[in-house]
C-alpha cells in the first residue's frame, strides 16, 4: 500500500510537471515567466525591489534591463528621481521572459504608481523573433494592466543599438519597434519614440550619446532622455516635473508606415543642403509631427504648422512656435514631403489632423479646439485641407483614419498659389471650390507680397460663401511680411473665436 501510494504522488508530480509544458507548448517564450536569480546579485536585487514596493509609495515605476538600470550609477539619479518616489525595476540582462517572473512576484505589489515606462526586448534580439518580443512586451502590459488598474503605461521603443561584433543590431531593433505602436491602446497604455534624439541626420548613432559598446547609454545619452521624459512626467500628474529647456528633445509622431516611405533606409531619413553657409532642409522622405507642448494642466487648443518654402525647402519659424505656445496652444510641427510632392503633402496634413485628433488624451489637448497654421506654402497646404477635408487621400490604415481630418480653425500668414502653382491662373476654384463648410480664418499679407491678390480673392470668395474670415493687410513687408505685427491681430483673433482664454 505504501509502494502504491508513492506511485500516486510521483505520478501526480509528473503529471504537473508535463501539463504546464504541454499547455504552453505554442506559446512564444518571450510570453512565458522565467526566474533568473544567478548571479546572486540579481536575486538580492529582486528581494530590495519587493521590500521597496512594500512601502507603497512608489508614484513612478520603471521597468526594464541595463540600460534603465544603469539610471542609478548616474550622478543625477537621485537628484532627478527622488521627488517621483521613483521605484527602478531595471535588471542587467533582463528579457520579456524575467520581467513577467518578476511583476508575478512581488516587485509591484502594494503599489499604485501614476506612471510605469517600460523599455525591455533589446535581450531578447539574439534569439527571438521581432513578433515574438513584442508579443511578449504585449503580455507585459497585460499584466500591468491587471495589477496596476489605475496606471499610466508609456512603452518607449527600444532604443538604437549597433555593436560592430553583431551584425544586424540596428535592424532587429527597428523590426521590434515597428510592431510596438500597435499595443498602445491611447488611454491607458501609450507608446513613445525618442529615438531619433539618439541618432544623427544620417540615421546613425550619435557616438557621444553611447558607451563604447553602442548599446549602453553615456551620461548624455541619459540626459537626452531625462529631457524626453520630462513632458511624459508632467503629464501623468508627477510633482516636480520641470520644465523641458529649449534645447531639449522633443517627441515626434510618425506619420505612415515604413513601407509606405521605402523601408527602413528612409526611417526618418532627410537631406539638407548648403545655403549660404545654413543648413537647409530640402527633402523629407518619411514625414512626422514635431511636439511643442503648450504648458497646462487642462487640455489645451491644438495647431498643426506647416512650415513654408515653396514645396521645395521647409523654412522652420521658431519664433511662430514659441508664439502659440505663449498663446497656451500646443504645436504638432509638420515636416511634410518634399521636394515638389504637394498632393502627398495634402495627404501628410490629412494623416496629420487625424492622428493629432486620434491622440488628443495623450497630449492633452482638446479634440474639438484643433487647427491649422501654416506660412506660404504651408498656408497653401493648410488653407487647401480646410477646404478639402472630406476628400479621401489615400487608404485607411488604421483607426485613426476614422477620425475627422476637419480642421477647428486656421490661420494663414502670406499663403501662396491661390493662382495655382504658376500663378497663371485668376483664381484655382478647382482646390479652392468653396463647397464644403470651411474653418474659421484668419489670413494675413503685406501688400506687396505678389501672393497677396490671391490671397485677397481668397477672402472674397469664401466670405461670399459664407465662411468667416478675417483678412488683415500690411502696407509692406513683402514675402515673409517683414516688420509687420501681424501676432497681435492673430492672438486678437483666436481670443474672439474662443480658440484661446476659455476655461476648460
Amino acid at each position: 500500500m505504501i509502494r502504491f501510494r508513492q506511485y500516486i504522488q510521483l505520478a501526480a508530480v509528473l503529471f504537473s510537471i508535463v501539463i504546464p509544458v504541454v499547455v504552453s507548448a505554442a506559446q512564444p517564450s518571450t510570453t512565458l515567466p522565467e526566474q533568473r536569480s544567478t548571479p546572486k546579485w540579481r536575486a538580492e536585487r529582486h528581494a530590495e525591489k519587493v521590500a521597496q514596493a512594500k512601502t507603497g509609495k512608489a508614484e513612478l515605476v520603471m521597468i526594464g534591463d541595463s540600460i534603465t538600470h544603469y539610471w542609478e550609477k548616474q550622478k543625477t539619479y537621485t537628484e532627478r528621481f527622488a521627488p517621483y518616489k521613483t521605484l527602478n525595476l531595471g535588471f542587467g540582462g533582463a528579457t520579456t521572459q524575467t520581467v513577467l517572473w518578476r511583476l508575478q512576484n512581488g516587485e509591484i505589489d502594494g503599489i499604485a504608481p501614476k506612471l510605469v515606462t517600460l523599455m525591455i526586448g533589446t535581450n531578447n534580439s539574439g534569439r527571438d523573433s521581432a513578433p515574438d518580443i513584442a508579443l511578449g512586451i504585449e503580455t507585459i502590459v497585460a499584466e500591468l494592466r491587471q495589477r496596476l488598474p489605475e496606471s499610466k503605461i508609456v512603452i518607449f521603443s527600444v532604443f538604437p543599438r549597433s555593436n560592430p561584433r553583431t551584425k544586424g543590431d540596428f535592424e532587429r531593433v527597428q523590426a521590434i519597434n515597428k510592431l510596438l505602436p500597435a499595443i498602445a491602446d491611447n488611454q491607458y497604455v501609450f507608446h513613445v519614440d525618442i529615438n531619433q534624439n539618439f541618432l544623427d541626420a544620417k540615421g546613425q548613432l550619435r557616438p557621444e550619446l553611447f558607451g563604447k559598446d553602442r548599446l549602453h547609454l553615456a551620461g548624455a545619452g541619459y540626459d537626452v532622455w531625462y529631457q524626453a521624459l520630462q513632458p511624459i512626467l508632467k503629464e501623468a500628474g508627477l510633482k516636480g516635473a520641470q520644465s523641458t529647456p529649449k534645447a531639449a528633445a522633443t517627441p515626434i509622431i510618425r506619420l505612415w508606415p515604413i513601407e509606405r516611405v521605402g523601408g527602413e533606409p528612409n526611417r526618418l531619413k532627410e537631406v539638407y543642403r548648403d545655403s549660404h553657409g545654413r543648413k537647409q532642409l530640402c527633402g523629407v522622405l518619411d514625414p512626422y509631427l514635431t511636439v511643442f507642448k503648450a504648458d497646462s494642466d487642462n487640455p489645451t487648443p491644438a495647431v498643426v504648422y506647416c512650415p513654408g518654402g515653396a514645396y521645395k525647402i521647409l523654412d522652420l519659424q521658431p519664433p511662430l512656435i514659441q508664439w502659440l505656445n505663449a498663446q497656451g496652444i500646443t504645436v504638432f510641427m509638420l515636416k511634410y514631403t518634399i521636394p515638389d510632392k504637394p498632393d502627398a503633402a495634402f495627404e501628410d496634413i490629412q494623416r496629420a489632423m487625424r492622428l493629432v485628433r486620434h491622440q488628443a488624451k495623450q497630449w492633452n489637448i482638446d479634440p474639438d479646439n484643433i487647427g491649422v497654421i501654416g506660412n506660404s506654402a504651408g498656408g497653401h497646404l493648410a488653407a487647401r485641407l480646410t477646404q478639402n477635408y472630406l476628400q479621401q487621400g489615400y487608404d485607411s490604415i488604421d483607426p485613426a483614419d476614422a477620425v475627422s481630418c476637419e480642421p477647428n480653425f486656421a490661420v494663414l500668414q502670406c499663403a501662396a498659389y491661390f493662382q495655382g502653382r504658376k500663378m497663371d491662373k485668376e483664381f484655382d476654384a478647382e482646390r479652392f471650390h468653396m463647397k464644403t463648410k470651411v474653418a474659421p480664418t484668419f489670413l494675413t499679407y503685406a501688400k506687396d507680397d505678389k501672393f497677396s491678390k490671391g490671397g485677397m480673392e481668397y477672402a472674397k470668395r469664401l466670405k461670399a460663401a459664407g465662411g468667416s474670415i478675417e483678412l488683415k493687410l500690411f502696407e509692406t513687408g513683402g514675402h515673409g511680411m517683414s516688420g509687420c505685427d501681424w501676432f497681435t491681430p492673430a492672438a486678437q483673433w483666436l481670443k474672439a473665436q474662443n480658440v484661446v482664454g476659455v476655461s476648460q
